[in-house]
């Protein structure tokens, strides 16, 4: 993985892409201390997952009385 391709995320998260999956990794920059991949399935799985969280989120919010 190239740093010059990497993107900060935040919270110490980097992302990069090697041409079939997005490459998550922790650390600080220069030392990875986690490193997740991504293919293109459980890319879609994680959007679903965040969507329907994002959903209920709103969901909550407009039923909130204050």
């Amino acid at each position: 993985m190239s740093k010059k391709h990497k993107q900060y995320l935040g919270d110490a998260v980097y992302a990069d892409w090697d041409g079939g999956h997005v490459i998550l990794t922790t650390g600080d920059g220069v030392y990875e201390s986690n490193r997740i991949c991504l293919n293109d399935q459980v890319m879609a799985q994680l959007n679903d997952y965040f969507k329907r969280k994002q959903h209920g989120a709103q969901k909550n919010k407009s039923s909130d009385p204050t």
